[in-house]
Formats: C-alpha cells, sequence, structure tokens
C-alpha cells in the first residue's frame, strides 16, 4: 500500500510540476482519482506524520490538478480532509465549488466526520465555532494538566492561531495576567491585533497592551501583554508590576543567539522566579529537542512536549540553474523530502537569467500577480534594488483606490520621492528593517488583501511575520551582506510559502544554486536548539576569566562575554552558588570554571550597586552601571541629570546630560554623535511625523539621496534611539534613582518620567501613549491625542470607552487611517 502511495504521488507532483514550471496542462485521463483517493483515506488513518504527510501531500496535488473536476469524489475527499484534522482546507476546498454547504455523505461516513468535527471543535465569544487542526487540537487539550508544553511543528503548521487559543483558554480556565514574548517589535502589534480578535467577546474585559505599563485590575478583568524580551525586562523592574501566571515564548530558539539569547534567558530565568505559579508555552519551529527548556530553567515536573513534523501545506522545493550558453534559459529540478534531487526540464525565460535578472525572470515566468509571491533579499538596498527591477520587467501600473489612498498618505507622511510609491503603485512592495513601521504595515496589510502580488523583503520574513503568499524566490542563501543563512532560517523561509487556509501547497525557488557559497537547502530542517550561556561556557570560558578580572577591558559590541559575565554575577555569584557543575563543566572548561568561581569575592568587591538593579537592568553591563553609578555619584548639582518628561522644563538641556552619559560613560564613545542622537530623540518622543525628523538639508534633495536619508534616519531611529539608548536609559534612571536617594534628595525622584518607554514608541503625550499602548499606530494615535474627550479621560479603562464614540469616517483624516481606526475600535 505505502509503495502504491509513492508512485501514485510521484505521477501527481511529476504533472504539478510540469504545470506550474512550464505550463504543461496534465493529461488527467492518467490519474484514477478513485484509486488514489482510497489510497489517501488509508494512510490517512495511519498514527504516524511520514503517513499523515504523504496522505495529505496526495490530495493537495490531485485538488490543485482536478479543481472542480473533483465534484463527483467531494464526499470522499472531504472525509479524508477531516480525517486529516485538516478543517480550514475543507472550507478553501468547497469555495472551489463557490458552495459552503456539505455534500450528501453516506450515513458511516456522516457520523465519523460529525464524531471529528465535535472532538476538534472550540467556541470563541458566542458566536464563532473553529474546527481546529489535530496538533491545535492536542495543544489547547493539554493546557490545563501541564505546567510547561513545548511546541514544535513546521512553520505552515498554525502554531501562531494555537498561541492565540492558547491565550484565550488559559483565562478561561482563571488566570488573569501573562505575556507573550515575541523576537521582534514588528510583531507585536500584529499579535496585539490578533490577541484582541480572539478575546473581544469573553464575558470579563481583557487588556491587550504592547508596552510595559501598570495596570490596575478590577474584578473580572485580565491583562496579556505582548512585549520583546527587553520590554519584559522593563515590565518585571516596575514596582507594582501584576503577577504574571503564564507566559508565552515565541520563536524560543532565539535563546540560542548569543548575545540577545543570554539576554533571553536572564528574564525568563528573572519572570519564572518573580510569578513561582507560572505556566509556560516555548513554540519553536521545526526543533530536534523540544525538551531543552526544561533542563535550561530547571522544571522537573509537569512538563509535555509537544512536537510534529507533519504539515497540511504541501512544500515543493524547485532548484533553477543556468545553461551554460544560453543566458534566457535555464534548468528546472524538484527536490523531495529527504533533498534528493531530479531533474524536470529546460525552460525558456521573458529575459536573461543574470544578475538580479535571474530573480526577475524567474519571477515572471514562474509565478502570476494573484500567487502572492515573496521575493528573499539579504539585505535592506538589495531588496530596493530588486524591487525596481522588478518593476520595469513587469510594468503593472496597477490603479486600485486602497494603493492610492497608501500612496497618497506616504508622500504626505515620509516624502513624495519615497522609492516605495512607484513601486506599490506596480504591485510590488518592500518589506525590510530600514523602513519606518506603519510602512512595513502597510505592505503587509495590502499584500494580505491582494491589493499588491509582490513583496521583496529581507530577513524580517524569518521573524514572524506571516503573510499568505504561495511562492518564495531566494537568490542568495544570506542574512545580512555577509553572514551565511543556517539551515533553520532556510528552511523556516520556506514554510512560509503556501499558509494554511489560504493554500494548499506552497512552492519555493532556489535560483542559481550551483553559484551558492553555502548550501542550507541540503541540511536537515530540524533546528537543534542550544543555551547561548552554555555555549559561553563551554567555547570562551577563557576570555570569561579574563574579563572578570578585567571588567574594564573593551570586547567588541557584538560580543556575548559581557552578557555572559552579567549572568555569572546574577545568577551565581549574588546566590553564592558554583558554575563549576555538571550543567556547564567540560574537559576543555573546567579549570577556567573553577577559577571563575574563585573570583567570586574580588568581582563583587568591585560592583557598587545593589542586585535589584543588576537584575532590573540585565542586559546592560554589570561593570556599565558601576561607571554610571561614579559619574553621578561625582555630580554636585544632580537635578541636571533629572530624566524629566518632554515639555518640562530644562527637558532639553537634561536630555542631552543623560544621553552623553550614556554614550560617552556606558559604551565609551568618544566623538559627539549623543547630540544629535538627543535632538532627534526629543522630536520623536514628541510625536513628530516621520516626514518632519528627516534632515532639512537642501543640498541634494535628488531622489536617491533622499531615499539613503529615509534609510538612515530609519538605521538611527531602529538601531541607537530605539534600542540602545532605550536599555542604557532605563538603567541610568535606576541608578540615579540610587544614587539620589544615597545623596538624600529623594524628592527628586517626583519628576522622573519613564523616557525609555517614551523613546521606544515615539510618543510622551499620555493619550498617544495609552493608544498606542491598545495596539493603534503612531500615525493614528497622533492624530487623535487632542481629541477633547480623549483628553478628560482620566483612565485607560474611560479612554477606551471614548475612542468606542469615535466616528472615524467623519474626521479629516486619510482614508487608511480612518480605517485603521474604525478596525482598531471594533477590536475594542
Amino acid at each position: 500500500m505505502r509503495e502504491n502511495s509513492e508512485k501514485s504521488l510521484k505521477l501527481l507532483q511529476s504533472m504539478y510540476f510540469n504545470k506550474i514550471a512550464f505550463n504543461i496542462d496534465p493529461n488527467t485521463d492518467e490519474i484514477d482519482v478513485q484509486r488514489v483517493i482510497s489510497l489517501a483515506s488509508f494512510l490517512s488513518s495511519m498514527d504516524g506524520d511520514r503517513e499523515k504527510q504523504l496522505s495529505s501531500d496526495i490530495l493537495s496535488y490531485l485538488i490543485e490538478l482536478l479543481g472542480t473536476n473533483l465534484e463527483p469524489f467531494r464526499e470522499e475527499i472531504i472525509y479524508v480532509l477531516t480525517s486529516l484534522g485538516r478543517f480550514p482546507s475543507i472550507l478553501q476546498f468547497k469555495n472551489i465549488f463557490d458552495s459552503k454547504n456539505d455534500p450528501n455523505f453516506s450515513v458511516g461516513m456522516s457520523l465519523q466526520i460529525l464524531r471529528k468535527r465535535m472532538a476538534n471543535r472550540y467556541v470563541i465569544g458566542d458566536k464563532l465555532t473553529v474546527h481546529l487542526t489535530d496538533y491545535q487540537n492536542e495543544i489547547v487539550n493539554s493546557l490545563t494538566e501541564n505546567v510547561g508544553i513545548s511546541l514544535s511543528a513546521p512553520t505552515s503548521a498554525g502554531k501562531t492561531f494555537s498561541l492565540n487559543l492558547a491565550v484565550l483558554q488559559l483565562l478561561r480556565e482563571g488566570r488573569t495576567a501573562g505575556v507573550i514574548v515575541v523576537p521582534t517589535r514588528a510583531l507585536i502589534r500584529e499579535m496585539v491585533r490578533e490577541i484582541k480578535n480572539v478575546t473581544k467577546d469573553e464575558d470579563r474585559n481583557v487588556l491587550v497592551l504592547g508596552v510595559p505599563a501598570e495596570v490596575r485590575m478590577k474584578e473580572n478583568e485580565a491583562v496579556v501583554y505582548v512585549l520583546t524580551q527587553e520590554r519584559l525586562n522593563s515590565l518585571l523592574g516596575l514596582p507594582s508590576a501584576p503577577a504574571l501566571t503564564f507566559a508565552i515564548i515565541d520563536e524560543a530558539n532565539e535563546i540560542s543567539k548569543s548575545n540577545r539569547g543570554i539576554l533571553l534567558e536572564n528574564v525568563i530565568s528573572e519572570l519564572i522566579y518573580k510569578n513561582p505559579s507560572l505556566k509556560l508555552i516555548f513554540s519553536t519551529p521545526l526543533c530536534a529537542n523540544p525538551e531543552v527548556y526544561w533542563d535550561i530553567f530547571s522544571i522537573k515536573n509537569k512538563v509535555k512536549d509537544i512536537p510534529t513534523e507533519y504539515s497540511p501545506v504541501t512544500h515543493n522545493t524547485f532548484l533553477v540553474e543556468s545553461k551554460k550558453g544560453t543566458p534566457s534559459k535555464v534548468d528546472v529540478y524538484s527536490m523531495g523530502r529527504d533533498r534528493e534531487v531530479s531533474p524536470i526540464g529546460t525552460r525558456d525565460l521573458p529575459g536573461e537569467f543574470r544578475n538580479y535578472g535571474r530573480v526577475t525572470s524567474a519571477v515572471k515566468a514562474f509565478s502570476k500577480i494573484e500567487d502572492g509571491s515573496v521575493i528573499y533579499a539579504s539585505w535592506p538596498d538589495e531588496a530596493f534594488k530588486i524591487a525596481r527591477k522588478l518593476n520595469d520587467t513587469l510594468s503593472l501600473n496597477l490603479d486600485d483606490r486602497e494603493v492610492n489612498d497608501m500612496v497618497d498618505f506616504l508622500s504626505s507622511e515620509v516624502h513624495e520621492e519615497y522609492d516605495l510609491i512607484d513601486l506599490l503603485k506596480g504591485g510590488i512592495g518592500v518589506h525590510c528593517r530600514q523602513m519606518p513601521d506603519f510602512a512595513k504595515e502597510f505592505v503587509e496589510d495590502l499584500f494580505r488583501r491582494k491589493k499588491i502580488g509582490y513583496i521583496v523583503c529581507t530577513s524580517t520574513l524569518l521573524q514572524g511575520v506571516n503573510l499568505p503568499c504561495k511562492n518564495i524566490f531566494l537568490l542568495k542563501p544570506k542574512s545580512g551582506k555577509f553572514r551565511d543563512m543556517s539551515a533553520h532560517d532556510f528552511w523556516n523561509l520556506s514554510g512560509r510559502a503556501g499558509r494554511m487556509s489560504n493554500h494548499f501547497m506552497g512552492n519555493i525557488w532556489c535560483l542559481d544554486t550551483l553559484s551558492w557559497r553555502n548550501t542550507p537547502h541540503l541540511n536537515d530542517k530540524k533546528v537543534t536548539v542550544k543555551d547561548a550561556f552554555k555555549i559561553a561556557l563551554e567555547t570562551d570560558s577563557s576570555e570569561l576569566v579574563e574579563f572578570l578580572s578585567n571588567p574594564e577591558s573593551n570586547p567588541n559590541e557584538r560580543s556575548s562575554i559581557p552578557q555572559a559575565a552579567n549572568r555569572i554575577v546574577i545568577d551565581y555569584y549574588f546566590s553564592n552558588q558554583s558554575i563549576h557543575t555538571d550543567k556547564y563543566k567540560t574537559v576543555s572548561n573546567e579549570t577556567n570554571l573553577v577559577q571563575i568561581d574563585k573570583m567570586r569575592e574580588s568581582v563583587l568587591n568591585k560592583i557598587r550597586l545593589p542586585p535589584d538593579i543588576i537584575h532590573r537592568n540585565s542586559g546592560v553591563s554589570v561593570w556599565a552601571l558601576n561607571r554610571i553609578f561614579d559619574y553621578l555619584n561625582t555630580q554636585q548639582d544632580l537635578t541636571k541629570f533629572i530624566p524629566r518628561a518632554p515639555f518640562q522644563p530644562d527637558f532639553y538641556e537634561n536630555l542631552v546630560n543623560i544621553f552623553q552619559v550614556c554614550f560617552q560613560v556606558v559604551r565609551r564613545q568618544t566623538n559627539f554623535s549623543y547630540k544629535y542622537h538627543a535632538g532627534l530623540a526629543n522630536r520623536w518622543m514628541k510625536g513628530e511625523a516621520f516626514k518632519h525628523l528627516l534632515s532639512k538639508d537642501k543640498a541634494d534633495q535628488s531622489r536617491a539621496s533622499i531615499n539613503q536619508q529615509i534609510q538612515k534616519l530609519i538605521e538611527v531611529l531602529d538601531d541607537e534611539i530605539r534600542y540602545k539608548y532605550v536599555l542604557h536609559i532605563k538603567a541610568f534612571t535606576d541608578v540615579f534613582e540610587f544614587v539620589a536617594n544615597k545623596k538624600g534628595k529623594p524628592e527628586l525622584l517626583e519628576e522622573i518620567a519613564p523616557l525609555h518607554v517614551y523613546l521606544e514608541i515615539g510618543a510622551s503625550d499620555p493619550v498617544m501613549v495609552s493608544l498606542m499602548s491598545l495596539g493603534l499606530s503612531r500615525s493614528s494615535a497622533a492624530r487623535l491625542k487632542d481629541n477633547p474627550a480623549l483628553r478628560q479621560a482620566k483612565s485607560m479603562d474611560a479612554i477606551i470607552d471614548e475612542v468606542k464614540r469615535i466616528k472615524p469616517f467623519d474626521l479629516e483624516l486619510p482614508n487608511y487611517l480612518k480605517v485603521e481606526i474604525a478596525n482598531f475600535i471594533n477590536r475594542l
């Protein structure tokens, strides 16, 4: 039976590959449909992931090839899809026939389908009933009896929706406060929106916040935070932070990544320590060792690993190779699940397969605008170059009202010469780090609603942004200009081709792989999660001894040594525990670990701050904190360094002084860039529009210069203002409070404002901050903040009530913002 199934699959694959790669219509008479469905049905009843995947793939190819010709077999196909738990695919399959109704099943089929639907049924609010995949159902049903759950699944298995339902289920079980930790700021608003959508019809009010704000919960209320690890660190440092009862760590494999991995581990450890009744969920793309988190965080009882290799979406990997001497011809190959490569044939392209033409000619040959295609670029400059060339090649010239609305908004909010404007008119978006947040959200929104058909993106897509694309094109497997893409990142990216509920399958087009310097597509799909702190102890123990002996040495800014040293001080020195344990020692590092233990007293004697400040600022070097203390402790007039709120007297003068300390004392930089940074931060925190933050220099206003200015401004905002200064000003504020109390000047503390929060979100006005924390964009919040009723509101509940009374389409606003505000109100 298995052999016959494999043969049937190969026949269907061959037909589909010829259809997709060469536009050859399949001879469907060769397909014994009834027999193929019977094979799929038999396989769907088996327990193994491999058998279920084979059954699922057979159905996906059959549906893609035959479409409406499957009308006589609707009952059997829906039955097998039900058996596989592919409920989202059933609705998609019914849509092929323009019908949401079930066909007439036999009595036996009806009973089995009903049984499965009841088992996988989940009710959201009091109106919406959804049917979960088997994997999603297992997750929801495992929440009650387990303290910890570790999820591992392919990227397209529906983990994100599972996490949303996990939040809903935990709230229904009586938990009142939780946090979802996401790897990037870009994911916060998306996750806030999704959590609001699933919780808005619950009996109790659920506040969903994207900033680390203190809240006073009333009876029958709950709060869910969606935060990066840095924002979670800030929340844990608040004196009246709510007791968190559950935490979901999305993309938990980030714990393997050197500096940020150690910081993530520190923050989760602090989270567990402060909230002993915490329920933990770790979510990781396809993982070889989902149990690793229980070892890292020493959690032993009532834990469950829920791994699967089964994906409801079928993935095809194609290799497109240049043909010597014929620049407009390519050889096309397919790559199987076990990474075996098979030739399909030779194809003429509409352009030469050279340079970036390799991308544009492949996109034009192998995709259609209605498919939804993502083109991967290694870095932002390359993304815009590919997008411009693709725009020239496709020449689509869309005339869509909603696209035009966004074009008008970008012209007024960024610049009329912004490159993205012409690209959107051509049906092409760009998604990369060096873009304003609202511009990235525009592109995502237009793509999801099929207003544009192409996105050229960088690694932002690897970090959890979910887009419904059928094709992904990859020219160079690199993350940034210089770093090779790992096998895990490659398969994570590939898994984003084809999304459950939107596609039966997704296609990954690897272009000119024979020129690739590294070959991630030939390596294992599973990531092995490693403890970044443990790696540092194993590989850098000599450097750690040297750094702890001379902490004022200045290692590379990207080095993990200071962060690992912080962990040693916080978790081992302060608690008088030994680092020389079986968990960390190896033959090569044992001597150094013994030496690190012996250095405890000498290191602690050099630390001049209490442990709680070190704990609250685990992302900043202990010795940098020492330097802030030494500097402030010698100042005669501390009033010059009070972190005041914008619009307060002496705010800007103090801001410049604080930025100088952060730049020259903490980071030990010797130039005067902090003055520019302080000026930009001042306007950013006061809510100025992005366009007004651009340089006013008229010397060079060419299109290229303007776009370079835009990218440079984003770079400074994201890397300096919203990241480094956020960390360092939070640390500065904590040390300032300690020094003020030590000097007998507690009255200075009354003037302190949370500048680190204002810096990160780009707002300080209380109404604007409240609206943004609820998930509204900075652009919309800036336009609503002067609403008289909102300004009179004295609490978050009052602000929500007043926002609900706003009629956005009566406001004098760009159309896009009216729609955003209307959707925002609908979710409240």
